[in-house]
């Protein structure tokens, strides 16, 4: 099997299994939404550490993917609570605001240690191959989907 076919594999997998895990955590869909928010929230975050992935393999750099992290959580909270809006409560706004200063805090250090230290070494052998590159920014999307779906179960069922 290629690289890529394990690689395309692996990032198959990690989506369906936390989608999987946001089905059966989730409540209905909300009214005109094709899908649980919780499922919304999932693959937002593989989509955009997907998207970033792109450009960070074709210049082979790691700078940005702390930061695309911290922005990753923003994201999910703000869609969340745009998707939720017609029955958001001061719980759900309380959790957001939560992560939402988490994640902004989290990301500014990060970012700022990899200006600092021009090179994350946890990505040496990875950034030189596009295949392996889209693991970790593949298991960020994993990670951020995990860690907020406590956060998007509350905010989604008022």
């Amino acid at each position: 099997m290629s690289g890529w076919t394990k690689v395309i594999g692996f990032a198959a997998f990690c989506t369906t299994f936390t989608a999987g895990v946001a089905m059966l955590v989730g409540h209905p869909p909300a009214e005109g939404m094709p899908l649980p928010t919780t499922v919304i929230a999932v693959l937002l975050c593989f989509t955009i550490n997907g998207l970033a992935w792109g450009p960070a393999s074709l210049w082979q750099t790691e700078r940005y993917y702390d930061l695309t992290g911290a922005i990753t959580s923003l994201t999910v909270m703000g869609t969340v609570c745009w998707i939720e809006r017609d029955t958001l409560g001061m719980r759900g706004v309380l959790v957001a605001a939560c992560v939402c200063i988490w994640a902004a805090r989290l990301g500014r250090f990060l970012f700022a240690r990899i200006v600092r230290d021009g090179v994350d070494h946890r990505f040496d052998g990875l950034r030189e191959h596009a295949d392996r590159f889209l693991i970790p920014w593949t298991l960020q999307g994993m990670w951020v989907a995990l860690i907020t779906l406590a956060s998007v179960v509350i905010i989604s069922h008022p």
